[in-house]
């Protein structure tokens, strides 16, 4: 009677009981409702950037964050395929009830506690 060698056994066991390494990164959804005073913004672009630090408003918005999306006609955006850690999010944008421009901040901590946020971001004109 022949039998297998333990080294073949062995391999063939450990290769069956490793989890395969390349399993996707964690990754979660950050949706944002933008309003000033309760009232939704008639426009506003929304800035994200992975940073402990906010980087600050200016003309360089696409140059200070990662990526602008415009909001929704709703005042929401999403934004997708976010890495656990530190994030600020920036809305620019126009109340035409005011005839003004509003801006807002919110930073964001994701974690793997949960892979969906909804949050609220107000915005406010600047004097």
């Amino acid at each position: 009677m022949c039998k297998p060698p333990l080294l073949s056994i062995v391999a063939l066991l450990l290769a069956v009981s490793c989890e395969p390494e390349d399993r996707p990164a964690f990754r979660a959804q950050v949706c944002l409702q933008l309003a000033h005073h309760g009232v939704v913004p008639a426009d506003a672009t929304v800035y994200q950037v992975r940073s402990p630090d906010f980087p600050g408003y200016g003309a360089d918005m696409l140059a200070r964050f990662d990526v602008g999306k415009q909001m929704q006609p709703t005042g929401r955006v999403c934004f997708e395929e976010l890495a656990v850690g530190s994030h600020w999010f920036a809305a620019e944008g126009w109340d035409t009830f005011l005839a003004d421009s509003v801006r807002g901040s919110k930073f964001v901590e994701i974690t793997t506690r949960q892979d969906r946020y909804e949050v609220d971001m107000a915005v406010s004109e600047q004097h």
